[in-house]
């Protein structure tokens, strides 16, 4: 077609347009006011007339570029016409001027457009190119479409969707494109697409399941929280049916559900079944999902595992089921009520039982004021409650259900936020009788441990008066070491056994102080020298530093001070191998006096992590340290109890392997000058077994024991040193004695049957002929109290179990008017054991007999008691294979091993037949 046909349409079509303006020949009239004085018909002509005048001259100065121009020059996307030949853009519309802001000069050529591209898209953009060119080569002239995006000069970004259209005209290949900004339809596909992958992660990582289902109830989705729920895959699921995986019992519910839930959200329960035998408890919502014409098509569900809930519902449950069983059963009373008085909420069967009520029911829903016997005292009782919220101790009276009256004793809480008072009631008359209950049982303490005092004293008398005997005799070097080992076995046992008696008074508050006027230098000087020679076997060093401001004399238990230096000094000299162990005192004169005393070793220390344990009772630094040094552990928190009763403080400092400081605080009153006498305070006897031979008349000295063995252990130490010594077994021998001889002296033991020590004292007292005769009273008794009954009984003094010869023989000589003579060493401590040995066979040949016919009787319990006796007696006279084989047959006894008792007793007999051979 040529270009003059080509223009001639072009002119018809926009004659055609025009004409189409006549059928809006009122606007044409509003724009041309003159053509109104004309008629229709001759406006219509005069507008076609414009109209082919109008085309004329269009044909006339366009072509039909220009007529392009006019065209595309007011679409809303921007056009390119690329030249391939040429290889630049041979026109462009205004649009790319307005959107991007580059002019149409600007854009020449590719490498020029290329500048709009974003940056990041520039490789997209560039392989779009080649790929044009390349359908260009192979004569392709199929459309291509591409999404880049484009930067405009003031730094928006726009998506620009590029269709390309290739047309060839000869030789001559151009490229038409245009581009639309679809920026705001992309964003939102972005935006879509993010939803839904923050929609799909939320639904994958929730915790709980979540699931859908198709009208018939196949899954068609289901996230992973069902795997870690139940072990079941998602994959698993899906494709089957819902109600294949719930618990049977719960299919018909199930079932149910899912006819009904396009009627709206439904929760419930149910139980899944992930296996065979395996059931978890769920609680699901479900709704219900439509299509776009409205119908029910699917549906929606959550479901969360209530295995834990149920569990921890059972537990509150179990609790409070648990609560009210210790509420109702508890020993104490209890009442819970409202603060206004209007009702009892809760009462427990004590209080119920306290009142004389069957059952707490009969009291529950009773208003609790008309319990109170009086209204003053429940007013006052709430306004103390009101103000403190705390009563306690307060006595009340209640009404009981015969209408007596009880009192009672009110320990009550209140909550200012809530409306009830919570009370505890105590029986007055029940609590006076467990405090009588515990009084007795003080007292049975009290007795229990004098008992054993004297028991565990009164065999020790025997072990260290025949080593004592023993040591009298002529012995060679080896016999005279183990005499002395024996002696230091004792006496360590001796002092333990004083220690642990010493912790039994502290525990029942019996520890009480004595004070007398002190000389503290020559106390501190006196207790120093009683050590020091355990000081000079272990080559160590002491140093006493005393103050040269203490006071001449101190009101002050010297006794207790005495037991507290010793204890702390016995602790320092054990723990320390080499070195010097220091004492420092210092004086501390204010309104109130205070004696400050330090005790430092150059011993092992005491481990940081031990030290707040070291004063607690049978504690040593650690088990280590007990196994390596012994000892039980007690010394130092007797020195606490002993510092604490003096209203003193005692703490240390001590470094590992460095050394330990104990020091102590107790205050002192200060003896006024006008009260100072010269008597010299209690001082510590030191026996000099040479120096106590002296001369003197035949005594006679009347022993009162009950325990045979004991009678002559002390009978021998008194005739070795040439006493008269005559003997009773209890206080009406003693008398009879008396009155039927002439006797100068009484040794008294003070627990006896038939008459005790004490009540025969005190006829020896009221008699005018036997009056002026001393009683030395002999006591295993250790308690508080025990040496004062002893002389309020009108003993002359008293001796405690166990104790030397030289302790004996002293104290009768204070009390004798003539002197000494020269005791007779003649006798000697072999004869007593000379005596005793035969003795034992004889009592030992009894038990044996006894034991044999309980094993034949198979009497467990008094095998078992003989076997002890054995064991024991055998033991302290050195038949071991005797001892062993007894305590052997006490443990089969325990065991009830019939079989293995007859064996050991057979075994028994035959060593007791070797050993009586021998002694005879």
């Amino acid at each position: 077609m040529s270009n003059k046909m080509k223009k001639k349409i072009l002119a018809f079509l926009l004659i055609l347009g025009n004409t189409l303006i006549l059928f809006r020949f009122e606007e044409i009239l509003n724009l041309i006011p003159l053509l109104r004085n004309f008629p229709l018909p001759v406006n219509i002509f005069l507008l076609l007339l414009i109209n082919l005048l109008a085309a004329f001259l269009i044909m006339q100065l366009h072509d039909l570029g220009d007529i392009c121009n006019i065209i595309l020059g007011n679409i809303d996307e921007i056009v390119l016409i690329f030249d391939c030949r040429k290889r630049q853009f041979t026109w462009t519309n205004q649009v790319i001027t307005e959107m991007l802001g580059y002019r149409s000069e600007e854009i020449g050529d590719l490498n020029a457009l290329r500048q709009a591209v974003h940056p990041d898209d520039i490789p997209n953009w560039e392989y779009n190119i080649n790929l044009v060119r390349e359908k260009l080569a192979q004569a392709d002239y199929t459309p291509f479409r591409s999404v880049n995006r484009f930067m405009s000069k003031n730094g928006g970004v726009f998506y620009l969707e590029t269709n390309c259209i290739p047309t060839k005209k000869g030789n001559r290949v151009k490229v038409i494109s245009t581009s639309r900004d679809v920026t705001e339809h992309i964003v939102l596909g972005q935006n879509l697409q993010a939803s839904e992958k923050k929609y799909r992660e939320i639904v994958e990582n929730s915790h709980d399941c979540i699931y859908s289902f198709d009208i018939n109830g196949t899954f068609i989705f289901a996230n992973q929280a069902f795997k870690y729920h139940t072990g079941l895959e998602a994959e698993k699921l899906i494709g089957t049916n819902c109600l294949d995986w719930v618990h049977p019992d719960d299919r018909t519910a199930m079932l149910s559900i899912m006819e009904n839930i396009s009627q709206g959200p439904l929760s419930f329960r149910f139980r899944l079944c992930p296996s065979p035998g395996e059931v978890i408890n769920f609680r699901a919502s479900n709704w219900p999902v439509f299509d776009d014409k409205g119908q029910f098509a699917a549906a929606m569900a959550t479901a969360i595992n209530i295995d834990r809930d149920m569990l921890l519902e059972k537990q509150v449950w179990d609790s409070e089921e648990k609560y009210r069983s210790m509420y109702y059963n508890a020993q104490v009373g209890l009442i819970t009520s409202r603060m206004d008085g209007s009702e009892i909420i809760m009462a427990n069967n004590k209080f119920s039982e306290m009142l004389g009520y069957t059952k707490p029911s009969e009291l529950e829903g009773l208003p609790s004021s008309d319990v109170w016997a009086n209204s003053h005292e429940r007013n006052s009782f709430i306004e103390i409650l009101k103000n403190q919220q705390l009563v306690l101790n307060y006595p009340a009276r209640v009404i009981c259900k015969d209408k007596t009256i009880k009192e009672i004793e009110l320990f009550a809480r209140y909550d200012p936020h809530m409306d009830y008072i919570e009370t505890n009631a105590i029986d007055m008359s029940e609590m006076l009788k467990a405090r009588e209950k515990a009084e007795a049982a003080n007292l049975a303490k009290d007795q229990f441990l004098a008992n054993i005092s004297h028991e565990i004293r009164t065999p020790m008398i025997g072990i260290l008066g025949s080593v004592d005997l023993l040591e009298q005799s002529g012995l060679n070097h080896e016999q005279s070491a183990n005499i002395a080992i024996i002696r230091d076995c004792g006496e360590q046992l001796l002092n333990i056994i004083n220690e642990i008696l010493d912790v039994s008074k502290i525990e029942l508050g019996l520890l009480t102080l004595n004070l007398k006027a002190c000389n503290l230098p020559d106390l501190f000087t006196r207790t120093t020298k009683i050590i020091e020679p355990i000081f000079k076997e272990k080559g160590l060093q002491l140093i006493l530093n005393l103050d040269r401001k203490i006071p001449d004399q101190v009101w002050i238990d010297q006794a207790k001070l005495r037991q507290v230096l010793l204890n702390i000094l016995y602790n320092a000299v054990k723990f320390t191998s080499q070195g010097v162990i220091i004492i420092d005192t210092h004086i501390q004169l204010n309104q109130e006096s205070f004696l400050l005393v330090s005790v430092s070793d150059t011993g092992i220390g005491i481990p940081q992590n031990q030290q707040n344990k070291i004063f607690e009772a049978f504690t040593q630094g650690d088990s280590s340290t007990s196994r390596e040094f012994g000892g039980t552990g007690i010394g130092l928190y007797i020195c606490k109890k002993i510092i604490n009763l003096m209203q003193g403080d005692i703490w240390l400092d001590s470094c590992e392997g460095k050394g330990t400081i104990i020091h102590f605080k107790i205050p002192i009153d200060i003896v006024p000058d006008c009260q100072i006498t010269t008597e010299r305070s209690e001082t510590v006897q030191e026996y000099d077994y040479e120096n106590s031979i002296l001369a003197f008349n035949p005594v006679k000295v009347l022993i009162v024991e009950d325990n045979p063995l004991t009678q002559k252990i002390v009978g021998q130490m008194l005739n070795n040193y040439g006493f008269e010594v005559s003997y009773a077994l209890n206080g009406l021998e003693c008398l009879k004695v008396l009155s039927e001889n002439h006797i100068d002296i009484v040794l008294m033991d003070m627990q006896m049957p038939l008459m005790d020590g004490y009540e025969t004292t005190r006829f020896i007292r009221e008699d005018s002929e036997l009056q002026s005769i001393p009683v030395i009273a002999m006591t295993a008794h250790a308690m508080a109290g025990d040496c004062e009954k002893c002389l309020a009984s009108g003993c002359t003094n008293y001796i405690t179990k166990p104790f030397k010869s030289e302790q004996l023989v002293q104290l009768v000589k204070k009390h004798l008017p003539q002197d000494f003579r020269n005791p007779n060493h003649g006798h000697s401590g072999k004869r007593l054991i000379d005596e005793l040995i035969p003795e034992f066979i004889a009592n030992l040949r009894e038990m044996i007999v006894e034991l044999d016919r309980a094993v034949k009787a198979q009497n467990y319990e008094l095998i078992q008691s003989i076997s002890h006796d054995i064991k024991g007696t055998a033991g302290m006279y050195s038949f071991m294979e005797i001892s062993e084989t007894a305590s052997l047959m006490e443990q089969a006894a325990q065991d009830k091993s019939y079989p293995q008792l007859n064996t050991l007793n057979n075994t028994i007999n035959t060593l007791f037949g070797q050993a009586d051979s021998k002694v005879s």
